[in-house]
């Protein structure tokens, strides 16, 4: 089963974003957006990759992994992440506890209040499975490299 979402409208153009609710063999495939382009001659149709913030707003992925998405563009605070993600803020601050200890994040040394700002720790590079080397630049690939280990 596919979910369909239309998130954009221009002149001659629309985004939807297609989710993948159900299967019956294999992972649920991750969402991504489709742009359809209209003219009188075609339709033409161009896959769109989600931009990590995009991903970090989908319900199909993990607290943890939202919460890693959205700290892909940089340090931010709990209530911040909360807000980018939709995760509620105790959820975040229980999500960041325990990615501090598998060492995924660290505090940047800001605070406001009581609240201190965190980021990614320097990913480990990972090794795809084709055996070319990932050196940890997008958290898109490292989710994407955490998700294949863990089909290994």
């Amino acid at each position: 089963m596919i979910q369909v979402e239309a998130t954009e409208r221009g002149e001659g153009t629309l985004i939807v974003r297609l989710r993948q609710k159900k299967h019956n063999f294999g992972p649920l495939a991750e969402p991504f957006n489709v742009q359809l382009s209209f003219s009188e001659e075609a339709v033409t149709l161009e896959a769109v990759e989600l931009k990590a913030a995009e991903l970090a707003e989908e319900a199909t992925l993990t607290a943890p992994d939202r919460v890693k998405l959205a700290l892909a563009d940089g340090p931010a605070y709990p209530w911040e992440i909360a807000e980018i993600t939709g995760v509620p803020l105790k959820t975040v601050k229980n999500v960041l506890t325990g990615l501090r200890k598998q060492g995924v994040v660290e505090t940047t040394g800001q605070t406001k209040g009581r609240a201190e700002q965190v980021r990614l720790s320097v990913p480990r590079p990972n090794v795809y499975r084709n055996g070319t080397r990932d050196t940890g630049d997008s958290l898109a690939s490292v989710y994407v490299n955490e998700q294949q280990e863990a089909e290994f």
